[in-house]
Parts: C-alpha cells; sequence; structure tokens
C-alpha cells in the first residue's frame, strides 16, 4: 500500500513538472511575439514588465525579460537608447525594421497556426 502511494505520488509530480515545462516552453514562443508587438514605442525594461503584467503575462520576470531584449538587440530587432529621466538613465528599447519583419513573419504564423487549430477543433467537434 505504501509503495503503491510513493509510486502515484511520483507519478504525478514527473506529470506536473513535464506540464510546467510545456508552459514555460510555449509561454516563452509567445512572449517573443508579445514583447515585439509592445516595442513599437520607445520603453524602458521595468515599464516593459509592467505592461506585460497588465495585461495578464505575470509570469515574466526580469531574468527572463532583460536577456531576451539583449537578443533582440543583437540580432538587430530592437534598438536602444539611454536617456536621463527624472535625473535616473534609463535604457529605452524599440523595434527597428528588421524586428518589424520578423513581427509580421510571426504574426502570419500565428495566424496559420490558429487556423489549423480551429479545423482541427472543428473536426473534433463533429
Amino acid at each position: 500500500m505504501f509503495i503503491t502511494s510513493v509510486v502515484k505520488l511520483h507519478e504525478n509530480e514527473r506529470r506536473c513538472n513535464m506540464e510546467a515545462k510545456l508552459v514555460t516552453e510555449m509561454s516563452r514562443g509567445y512572449l517573443q511575439l508579445i514583447v515585439l508587438e509592445l516595442l513599437d514605442e520607445p520603453i524602458h525594461g521595468y515599464g516593459l514588465l509592467k505592461k506585460l503584467r497588465e495585461i495578464g503575462y505575470d509570469s515574466v520576470e526580469a531574468n527572463t525579460l532583460y536577456p531576451l531584449l539583449c537578443r533582440f538587440e543583437k540580432n538587430d530587432w530592437a534598438q536602444s537608447q539611454w536617456l536621463l529621466t527624472e535625473g535616473q538613465p534609463q535604457k529605452q528599447y524599440k523595434i527597428t525594421e528588421t524586428g518589424n519583419e520578423i513581427r509580421r513573419q510571426l504574426n502570419y504564423l500565428w495566424e496559420q497556426q490558429c487556423e489549423i487549430m480551429k479545423k482541427v477543433k472543428g473536426r473534433l467537434d463533429d
């Protein structure tokens, strides 16, 4: 009885870990497109975190966002500029033309995936 309970507990824990990894993996993919959408106007990292939380993306931490912004800069998807705001330096980010093209491609891919899901769900509902 005890061994069966331990095995079930281990299986449930493993399933929860797998589900958490899947959610994290999917969220990271969505995050790239969402951040590109939010970079139309210059915004600093903390302001971006606040906006993400306002729209319901509250699981994003600074240690996820800032490396993403650095990759965007490295790939020329975003550019940054240091500004003084109320005497404090703030690094503001804005999407580049390359970033706009990537955003268009990601939005197209997103729309294709949504259409596929509609077809699959429609087929399953029949």
